[in-house]
């Protein structure tokens, strides 16, 4: 699309898929099995591709009684990231 097809519909709207699909926004709907077929076959990939996801790290009891619990317990900073507020930050 255009610099001037696009300016009129770029007002700050969140669109349904059903409201993207005539305004061009999209070329098609779909789940996500949908979405990971279509990049498999637009790279080549031949079947039913394979997912892979990192493992999660697992925690134990004991992790948490004497090794760094620094991920559980929350930073300002990340806070600030992640949730919408006023915030006060001193050192």
């Amino acid at each position: 699309m255009k610099d001037v097809e696009i300016q009129p519909l770029a007002d700050g709207k969140v669109w349904t898929g059903e409201q993207a699909m005539p305004l061009k926004l999209i070329d098609q709907i779909g789940d996500f099995r949908a979405a990971i077929q279509d990049t498999a076959k637009s790279v080549g990939i031949k079947g039913e591709p394979t997912l892979v996801r990192p493992e999660k790290d697992r925690k134990s009891v004991l992790d948490l009684l004497f090794g760094d619990v620094s991920g559980y317990l929350p930073n300002p900073a990340k806070l600030m990231q992640t949730n919408a507020g006023f915030y006060y930050l001193w050192k």
